[in-house]
Formats: C-alpha cells, structure tokens, sequence
C-alpha cells in the first residue's frame, strides 16, 4: 500500500473553497511533517486573508487531512519557497551521489 503526503492551497470564495496549488512532498511522514512546520502561518483563520495551507496523507486513495494553517499572501510567498526548496532538497537526496 502506497502512501505519499501533499500540500495544498486553497482560497475561501463566495461559492465555497477553491484549491489552485499543490504539492507532491513524497512518501516520509517525517520530512512531510518537517516540512509543514517550516511554514507561516496561524492555526486560526485570518478575516482578512482566506488562504488555507493544507497537509494531507493519501493512504490507498483516500486522502487524510493532518494540519490546516492559514496565511496571507506576504506569507504565502515565503510558504512556497520553503516548499519548493525543501522539495529539491529531497528530489537530490533521493537521487543520491
């Protein structure tokens, strides 16, 4: 059975939540959770700023929510560097020498 772990973006709109980015983080819980902790943000929603931050499990198709922060966009520039970076950083460990 196969499990990897993701990140996704989503915004609250009028009509509900609309996700526009996401993440592949792999298969290490650790590292996936690491990873997130590395990230701005609140556990609470911010009024004023609608983006959720979500880091999920997906264990034989069925994806499981772990966490939830919420950010605004200042934040969310420096949540997608981190990931990105942390990413690549994994991508070359896995790759070896």
């Amino acid at each position: 059975m196969h499990t990897g772990y993701s990140i996704t973006l989503s915004l609250q709109v009028p009509v509900g939540i609309h996700t526009y980015g996401f993440f592949q983080l792999g298969s290490n819980r650790k590292e996936a959770k690491s990873i997130f902790k590395m990230l701005k943000g609140k556990k609470d929603p911010i009024s004023a700023c609608c983006i959720q931050i979500e880091l999920s499990e997906k264990i034989a198709g069925i994806v499981v929510p772990i966490s939830v922060i919420n950010c605004c966009t200042e934040e969310l520039k420096d949540n997608v560097a981190i990931i990105t970076r942390e990413i690549f950083r994994i991508s070359q460990l896995e790759k070896g020498p």
